[in-house]
Formats: C-alpha cells, sequence, structure tokens
C-alpha cells in the first residue's frame, strides 16, 4: 500500500513530497522504524513524537505523519511530509487499513470499566469458544492469539499492535476476539478505527485521576467506545446497578441490554448463594429463569457472570452455550485467586488497587467467613507516580472492613516506598501493622493467621514483578503466598 493508500480516510492539511511510495510498516516508536516505514509522529503520556523524527528519517522512514507546527526545512528530506488534525487518529486509521480492516471480519467484544474487566473477558472468550467460535483475547495478563501467548506490556496495546494481533487472530483462524478497553486506550485513540459488536459497560468508580483529572472525564473517555465505536446493528451492554452505568443507559439511543442486580434490569441476578464452593444464583433474563452454578466466588463474580451472560444473549448465542462456557472458568489468574498449599485457612491474591475494588474484595472475603466466623487479614499498599488521592480513601477501606490491616509496598516506581507508606497511614484505623518489605508482609500475615481466618494479599494480582526506583524486581504475590505456606507447614510438622 502507499501512503495515500493507508491515508484515504485521514484529512490531510498540508503535503509535502511523494505520497505514493509504497509503505512497508508503520511506526509510532522512532526506534521501530524500518525501511520504507511511516512514522507517525504523536503525542503520548511521557514523550512526543515530533522530537524523532530525524531519528525515523535515519531508519529509513519513507513518510512522516504530524500534527504541530514544525518547520520541515530543518529535517532531512528523504521522506514525504504530511501533516494531519490527528496524528494518534491518523495512526488508528492508517493500521487498521493497513492490515485489511481486520475488525470488520471478526465477532468483536469490548470490555471497558473500572473492575471487573479482566474476568468477564475470559468468561466472553469461554462463551464464544463453547458456542464453537475460536477466540482470541487481548487483556491484562496477556495477549491470546490462537495458540500464541504474549505478555501484555499495556492493558490495550497501540493502534498498530492491536490491529496487528486482531490481523494475526485472523490467520489463525480465530472467528472472534475479546479486548479489555482501558480509558486511556480510548483517549490515545488505541483503538479508534476498531468496530465492535457488543461493548460491555462494568462499572466506574475512581481509579486513573492522575491521568483524567476528575471523574467526570474519566467517564467521558469510556463514553467514546459505546458512542463512537459500535458497529451499526452493534449493541451496549451495560451495568446499571453502577450510577455511570444508569447515566449511560439513559444518554444512548443505540441498541442496549443492561444488567444488574436491581429491578428494572433486562438481566437480572436473583435467589444469590455467595458461599466458600462457589456462587449459586437464577438469573431473570427478560422473564425466563436461568439457573446458574459457578466455581467462581464472590458478590462481584455475579456481576462479571450478568455481564458475559447478557452479551451472550445480546449477540444471539444459545443459552445452553452460554451455561457451558460460563461453567467452565472457575479461577482467573490474580482474581479472588486461591493459594492452597493444604492449610486450614484460605488465602486469596487479588488485583484489587482502588478503594472500591478493595470493598468488594474484603467482602467477598468477609462472606466465605460467615459460617466460621474467622477473621479477614488484609495486605495492601498504593502504587507510587499515581493518583495520591485514592491513598487515604484505600487505608479507610482496608481498616474499617478488615480485622487486621497490613500496609506494605506495591509498585512504588520511582516514588520513596515510606512516603507512600506515610500517605497511607493517614487514613488507617484499627489493629494495623507497617512492613514495607512486601515478601515479609507477606510472611506476616499468612503467620499470624489462624484457623478459618482468610488472608487477602491484594493490589498485584497477576504481575511477577515489583517496581523499584524504575526497576522491575521479579515478585509474584501468590509465588511468595506459596513459599510462606510451606515455610509454616514446615514448622508445624517438626
Amino acid at each position: 500500500m502507499t501512503i495515500s493508500d493507508l491515508l484515504k480516510k485521514t484529512k490531510m492539511t498540508e503535503i509535502s513530497g511523494d505520497t505514493e511510495r509504497i509503505v512497508t510498516s508503520i511506526a509510532l516508536d522512532s526506534r521501530a522504524v524500518q525501511s520504507n516505514g511511516l512514522f507517525f509522529a504523536a503525542r503520548g503520556q511521557m514523550s512526543d513524537g515530533h522530537l524523532y523524527i530525524n531519528d525515523a528519517i535515519a531508519r529509513g522512514a519513507c513518510g512522516i505523519v504530524y500534527d504541530r507546527e514544525i518547520d520541515i526545512s530543518k529535517y532531512r528530506r528523504e521522506a514525504a511530509f504530511i501533516k494531519v488534525e490527528d496524528a494518534r487518529e491518523a495512526l488508528a486509521s492508517a493500521s487498521s487499513i493497513f492490515y485489511e480492516e481486520p475488525s470488520k471480519r471478526l465477532l468483536t467484544i469490548g470490555i471497558t470499566g473500572t473492575n471487573g474487566k479482566t474476568t468477564t473477558s475470559y468468561l466472553m472468550k469461554s462463551i464464544l469458544e463453547a458456542s464453537g467460535q475460536k477466540t482470541g483475547l487481548i487483556g491484562t495478563i496477556q495477549y491470546e492469539i490462537g495458540d500464541m501467548i504474549i505478555s501484555a506490556p499495556h492493558t490495550t496495546p497501540e493502534a498498530p499492535q492491536f490491529q496487528y494481533y486482531l490481523s494475526e487472530m485472523i490467520n489463525f483462524g480465530c472467528k472472534a476476539m475479546v479486548t479489555e478497553i482501558s480509558s486511556h486506550s480510548l483517549l490515545l485513540k488505541r483503538v479508534s478505527s476498531t468496530q465492535f459488536d457488543a461493548a460491555i459497560f462494568t462499572n466506574l468508580t475512581r481509579d486513573h485521576l492522575d491521568f483524567h483529572g476528575d471523574m467526570e472525564s474519566y467517564f467521558k473517555a469510556k463514553l467514546i467506545l459505546f458512542k463512537e465505536l459500535i458497529k451499526q446493528n452493534g449493541v451496549s451492554v451495560l451495568n446499571i446497578d453502577d450510577e455511570y452505568g444508569l447515566r449511560l443507559n439513559k444518554m444512548l439511543t443505540t441498541k442496549k441490554l443492561t444488567y444488574g442486580l436491581k429491578e428494572g434490569a433486562d438481566v437480572r441476578a436473583i435467589n444469590i448463594d455467595a458461599g466458600i464452593n462457589g456462587l449459586r444464583f437464577d438469573i431473570n433474563c427478560l422473564g425466563r429463569i436461568i439457573e446458574i452454578r459457578s466455581g467462581l466466588r464472590s458478590l462481584f463474580n455475579v456481576y462479571n457472570i450478568l455481564s458475559a451472560f447478557s452479551a451472550g444473549v445480546a449477540i444471539g448465542l444459545d443459552v445452553e452455550n452460554i451455561l457451558k462456557g460460563l461453567s467452565k472458568v472457575t479461577s482467573v489468574r490474580g482474581r479472588f485467586e486461591p493459594v492452597d498449599c493444604g492449610q486450614d485457612f484460605i488465602v486469596l491474591v487479588d488485583y484489587a488497587h482502588t478503594d472500591d475494588a478493595l470493598k468488594r474484595l474484603i467482602q467477598g472475603g468477609r462472606s466465605l467467613t460467615k459460617d466460621t466466623k474467622g477473621r479477614v487479614i488484609t495486605v495492601f499498599g498504593c502504587g507510587g507516580n499515581r493518583d495520591k488521592g485514592k491513598r487515604k480513601l484505600m487505608a479507610e477501606v482496608v481498616s474499617s472492613l478488615s480485622d487486621i490491616s497490613i500496609i506494605t509496598s506495591d509498585n512504588p516506581r520511582n516514588e520513596d516506598p515510606l512516603e507512600i507508606i506515610n500517605d497511607v497511614k493517614k487514613g488507617i484505623s484499627g489493629n494495623y501493622y507497617v512492613e514495607s518489605d512486601r515478601s515479609q508482609a507477606i510472611s506476616l500475615a499468612i503467620n499470624m493467621a489462624e484457623k478459618n481466618d482468610v488472608v487477602l494479599i491484594a493490589g498485584k494480582g497477576h504481575e511477577d514483578y515489583q517496581e523499584i526506583k524504575g526497576v522491575k524486581h521479579s515478585f509474584d504475590d501468590s509465588v511468595e503466598a506459596k513459599f510462606w505456606l510451606i515455610k509454616r507447614l514446615e514448622k508445624q510438622r517438626v
């Protein structure tokens, strides 16, 4: 394809040079530019691509797409220069065209919200595969493309990678794809020019305000998926127990299906029993009662099951296949994930890193002790270089709902771990401990646990690293928990 082919859907405001040159690749990062590649000088969170135009040309770029006022006479002129209104929007469009618009050839499901995206994505993938459709997945834990598993540096990759992965799904024989969609990716146009058959809204609670500034801006970012990226006959699947989901339902005039626990939802959970062995409840789906049995635990997973069930119904899947798919998912990595070495108490690892997610997590843990009256011990910390306003809120939730709270480090990144902990302590109360070494904090929790207690290790979930001073060190909460459990059990045998 030529430069002009790739930019045919993009408004070009200035053109200098030959736009009929053949393009062999697309790049957002100048370091990834190949000979005859098209470089998009877009602005991101940390850097500005306009600073790397000369580097892109030196690496063989045949064209530069930019959106700032620049003096092109200052650059080497081997490449064509094309000014556009929005380089990121142009990048998304060109990436889709370069890979032959793969979203038009797949059944596409997008999931957005603060909490629940990952579990819902695995439930949705299982439902689609139980319905006979080989399905790819792009999400927080990993990207699954046919038999290929790729670790996920971002929940949603940049547009060239995203469209490439969709194209590869088709090459691997996939008929459908499920993707988590972060608010960052919506604002940064990573999934623009992708069209979705169904878009799921899980909930919206405080998170990422260091990026968005306020909840209204956060909500408007999520709104992009439902207002701009739904296919003509696509459907929005909305949690109307959530205040923002209810608001979204009132705003949208397109096809919708709502879910929740409260009256008024199209798909509603009733007769809920959330016990230690899993979930038992019924779904009232537009008047039809359907029995649900799941190995997943806790009330928040009722919502995740509802969202995936509703999406399956919305895209016309057979209910029996939906139920078959739901039944196959009994746990998700780092999401209320049990660590069991034969101990007489429960240990769970979870990704909860907001006050609302912690509330759901601890309430879920508490529900597992309803018959035994065991204690809830929560290990948690707050990430560095992120919204500082939620640190006190997280501490308030943990200390108010847990019997014992243990404050530790999460991913301090470039902040001083002790300063983060001091911020957290401003909201803490009751029975609590401070142990900045995360491994020792997990050890402390496991060694103080008594029979029938629940130990919750919150914040990092599936992550297998801890970022300190900008350096990632190997660290896995599940592995650490297993190590200290085995140590404890060995001591008990002596």
